[in-house]
């Protein structure tokens, strides 16, 4: 039994008539009841009865008609969905993203995403930005969303967008009534940190910082999250440099103070691994760069 001889029997059922089935069929009346009675005789089932005047299905055509049409009609899904699927517009993207890209918008590159890209489908967790960035050079996840001052090595990156580091201070700390100070300002301070397993480029970037400042930072507590770190600094437990979109958040009991000498940087990327071929991930990347476009001044 092949798909054309099932796709032969729902016309010939819809039509009852062998001229309009074979002309919707683009063939011959004989070529169209010669694959409905080699039909019959693989299923070993009659499907019509006919004669020279009338012809109507039987029971078991009836029956068979509801599973012909399925198959059918799954089909041509199938072919419509390989389509889209090599043309990139269509498929499964599984994506990674660290959380602090909630408050910097990474929800609106998924629903612009999602709005143009229906049939595509974005499975989506979050994972800190070095287990990411590992899963994607494993070929374990498709693209990631990362926290980065620097383009991940060994993968194409795009940036998201370009910020400042600022000072989150305690709001009873005695700077934070301040319009600028410098980094050198806070050696006194105990630091909380970046852990730099599993954020190493933010951790180096943080030290770099201070020793540019001439101190080495004293880490009193090291945190896998940003929003942590805030958190933290909020209880009181040190200061920390952060980057200034963080402050949308909207965690009480901090202050952001700007850094003098501190210049707009890239904090963030997409990365992916430009030898899998991922049907779909391009329309992914040209919907970041055109944001990310807009967002430039």
């Amino acid at each position: 039994m092949e798909l054309r001889q099932l796709r032969h029997f729902v016309v010939l059922a819809e039509e009852m008539h062998f001229g309009r089935a074979a002309k919707r069929l683009y063939m011959t009346q004989p070529a169209l009841s010669t694959s409905v009675m080699r039909l019959e005789e693989e299923l070993q089932v009659r499907l019509f009865d006919r004669d020279s005047k009338t012809m109507a299905i039987t029971p078991v055509g009836t029956a068979m008609l509801v599973r012909a049409k399925e198959i059918v009609w799954l089909s041509d899904r199938l072919e419509q969905f390989g389509k889209a699927m090599g043309a990139g517009k269509a498929g499964v993207i599984d994506l990674g993203f660290t959380g602090t890209l909630l408050y910097r918008g990474l929800s609106e590159i998924l629903n612009r995403f999602s709005s143009n890209y229906p049939a595509i489908e974005l499975s989506v967790r979050e994972i800190s930005s070095q287990v990411q960035l590992d899963m994607v050079r494993a070929g374990r996840l498709d693209a990631a969303f990362v926290n980065s001052p620097v383009p991940p090595a060994g993968l194409a990156s795009l940036p998201l967008f370009e910020e400042r580091f600022v000072a989150c201070l305690p709001a009873s700390h005695p700077l934070s009534t301040a319009r600028r100070i410098d980094v050198r300002d806070l050696q006194r301070d105990v630091f909380v940190m970046f852990s730099r397993d599993p954020s190493p480029a933010y951790y180096d970037h943080v030290v770099a910082l201070c020793a540019a400042a001439g101190f080495e930072p004293k880490v009193r507590v090291a945190a896998t999250q940003v929003l942590s770190i805030v958190a933290l600094v909020a209880s009181g437990l040190g200061v920390s440099l952060v980057p200034e979109s963080v402050s949308k958040a909207g965690i009480a009991g901090v202050v952001y103070v700007p850094l003098r000498g501190v210049d707009k940087q890239p904090s963030a990327f997409l990365a992916w691994n430009p030898q899998r071929d991922v049907p779909g991930l391009q329309a992914l990347v040209d919907i970041v760069e055109e944001i990310a476009n807009l967002n430039r001044p």
